[in-house]
């Protein structure tokens, strides 16, 4: 199929019909995730084993979840859970990499490791947010603030599956702050999901220093009004405006809560 696509896009006249049908309902699914960039990594390595591959968007496998699945050929299902397991084994390598270079202290390093993740397409939220108290250590706050965000996205869309299993994700950052980190009770207020509470934290403090970033209060606000502390989230659109007066998303949440 590849091939075919390739010279169509050539514009080439000598497309064939395939030579082989295919009954997908006998096919194995290999693997369901929500990144196409993660299984973009495992397509590249089973379309250099030669093996028959097809990807079906939720729409098609009714993945409530919004997960894409991909199917190989019943005969090629112990070669291609084989190639997965050495793209994971790969994935846990470069965790330990980031484990060692976080006990060594070499931040720059341990950065570099993080980006390797990053661009594996791995939607996990720890994984950002140890990049985020990384690059918060060595000041580079915009950034920080940035891999916070899309940690505390996650974590709120109820994304906590990491394409591990077990404890291989869990970085060295993640466990020295939720030590250190003891929030007080809020009564009767939702709790926050695991990690949320410390991305906070740290945002919260990139909210000093980088005043003018919208973003940063509107995740504030996400995470204030997931626990419904209306009045934090007020109080923190209400500042946004004192920077911004016409942002429109501060003036509308402002008038649904208060009716003004």
């Amino acid at each position: 199929m590849l091939d075919q696509v390739e010279r169509f896009l050539r514009f080439e006249d000598s497309l064939e019909a395939p030579k082989q049908s295919c009954d997908f309902e006998d096919w194995h699914t290999l693997i369901s995730v929500r990144s196409p960039r993660y299984l973009l990594q495992l397509i590249e390595r089973l379309h250099r084993a030669r093996i028959p591959l097809t990807v079906q968007t939720p729409t098609l496998s009714g993945d409530a979840s919004g997960r894409l699945s991909l199917r190989v050929p019943r005969r090629e299902k112990k070669s291609a859970q084989n190639i997965l397991r050495e793209l994971e084994d790969d994935v846990r390598t470069l965790y330990d990499q980031v484990q060692n270079a976080f006990n060594e202290q070499d931040a720059e390093r341990e950065l570099a490791l993080y980006a390797q993740l990053v661009s594996l397409g791995l939607q996990n939220p720890v994984v950002f947010y140890n990049l985020g108290v990384a690059f918060y250590e060595v000041g580079r706050f915009s950034q920080s603030s940035e891999s916070l965000i899309e940690a505390i996205s996650l974590w709120l869309a109820g994304d906590t599956a990491s394409v591990l299993t077990g404890n291989a994700a869990i970085g060295g950052l993640l466990g020295n702050v939720m030590r250190l980190i003891q929030l007080p009770s809020e009564g009767t207020l939702r709790a926050l999901p695991e990690g949320v509470a410390e991305a906070e934290h740290w945002l919260t403090l990139l909210d000093q220093r980088l005043p003018n970033n919208r973003d940063i209060v509107r995740t504030l606000v996400a995470t204030a009004d997931f626990r419904n502390d209306t009045k934090r989230a007020l109080t923190l659109y209400r500042s946004l405006l004192d920077l911004f007066p016409k942002d429109e998303e501060a003036l509308s949440y402002i008038r649904a809560q208060t009716g003004a």
